[in-house]
């Protein structure tokens, strides 16, 4: 496994993805598994370390006990999940922090709220803006049709307070995505 990890790293490939790009190109070496976490299985630490980028997969990864966790996530004063996921695309959060954190303590997760200290945030709760605003707010985006909704809504653009699924945030307003991208369609 060691010579061929070290041809591996050579590629300076980024990704798993990369990786079955390159194996499905021709170019791999014969003697050079396209499966190597199958041909190492009892070596096999991860596609981070095949590929030399350090990358830890999420369930190998040591995190900061839960306590202190959950006492540096209430520390910086969010108002719910969706800011988390905003401050935790920023680059600011600690390795030992998870983006996740409800998968990294499954059996100590008692909620967002109990996490960032806001209290008990359920889902019909979640801090949106009105629906006006939010509306308005879209609206200004000049986006044209369903398609263009959902590229931007996953663009990490969207700020704290605009749902992603607004036709069910804003049930009882909703008159669909033509009113609310302001379309007419």
């Amino acid at each position: 496994m060691t010579l061929a990890r070290e041809y591996v790293r050579g590629l300076g490939l980024q990704s798993q993805a990369e990786w079955r790009k390159y194996v499905n190109s021709g170019g791999k070496p014969r003697d050079i598994p396209a499966s190597p976490s199958t041909v190492y299985a009892n070596d096999w630490l991860g596609w981070g370390d095949w590929l030399g980028t350090g990358r830890i997969t999420d369930q190998n990864k040591v995190w900061r006990d839960f306590e202190e966790a959950r006492e540096f996530a209430r520390g910086l004063g969010l108002r719910g999940v969706e800011e988390w996921r905003a401050w935790a695309k920023t680059g600011e959060k600690p390795k030992d922090i998870p983006a996740s954190p409800r998968k990294a303590y499954m059996e100590q997760w008692a909620g967002w709220g109990d996490w960032l200290g806001i209290g008990d945030v359920k889902k019909a709760d979640k801090r949106f803006r009105s629906f006006e605003e939010a509306r308005g707010f879209v609206r200004s985006l000049g986006l044209q049709d369903y398609e263009e909704w959902c590229e931007y809504r996953k663009s990490g653009d969207r700020p704290p307070g605009i749902p992603t699924a607004p036709n069910t945030a804003y049930r009882d307003k909703w008159r669909g995505y033509g009113d609310w991208l302001g379309t007419g369609r």
